[in-house]
């Protein structure tokens, strides 16, 4: 299987030509559909944000899966587009940039990675995503041999998640996923809360070190 990403952005193409190919919240769906017809793909995300339209596949033939996007989205549109092409080293670390901010309009600007993890989630939800767990117990295995007895933290994010739960039964494997870690953050919250009345207490000395400090300069003053 092979992962690539195809599309347009501010680089590449005027506004004027990206507000043809921009596929809006409500059109998401049946875009996807018209995606995931294409012969011998097998997932993919839409990515469309108002400095880019990506598409993002997982393909057993990435050329073939690019001419039939291109066509797929001519016949769409009407227009040629111009898109360029990553095959799947170049794909991950695209997105990669993409999601850090790197490639946006506003260098290292945040609001993109929701929009990407936004593209993702929607797509998973309309089941036109590479649904497998893609750590397994059996690919883990030698890794964890190879470690020596060293402690391993795998942390999945992901919905659906992407590593098996019964690696966590491997020794000196510890497992966390969402559920997990919102457990972590609620323990945490509880700590920082118990600081409250000290940050409190740290305010009111200093509100009133202020406030004598401001009566003393007015007296002066008068």
């Amino acid at each position: 299987m092979n992962i690539l990403c195809a599309g347009l952005n501010h680089h590449s193409a005027p506004v004027d030509v990206r507000e043809k190919f921009a596929v809006a919240p409500h059109g998401i769906e049946e875009a996807l559909q018209a995606v995931r017809r294409i012969d011998g793909l097998a997932g993919a995300v839409i990515l469309s944000t108002c400095n880019r339209v990506e598409f993002y596949a997982a393909s057993v033939c990435p050329v073939r899966t690019f001419g039939a996007l291109q066509t797929l989205l001519r016949d769409r549109t009407g227009v040629d587009a111009p898109l360029y092409y990553h095959d799947t080293p170049r794909s991950v670390g695209h997105l990669f940039r993409v999601a850090s901010g790197l490639d946006s309009m506003v260098l290292g600007e945040t609001e993109i990675l929701g929009q990407v993890k936004k593209a993702y989630s929607t797509a998973a939800e309309l089941g036109a995503t590479t649904r497998h767990v893609v750590l397994t117990r059996e690919k883990l295995a030698p890794l964890v041999r190879a470690r020596g007895g060293r402690p391993l933290f795998v942390i999945d994010l992901a919905v659906p998640r992407d590593a098996d739960p019964s690696i966590n039964e491997l020794d000196g494997v510890f497992l966390y996923d969402i559920d997990s870690l919102e457990g972590i953050v609620r323990q945490s919250l509880e700590v920082r809360r118990s600081e409250i009345l000290r940050c409190e207490q740290m305010i009111a000395q200093h509100v009133s070190a202020f406030v004598s400090w401001l009566r003393h300069h007015h007296e002066l003053r008068a």
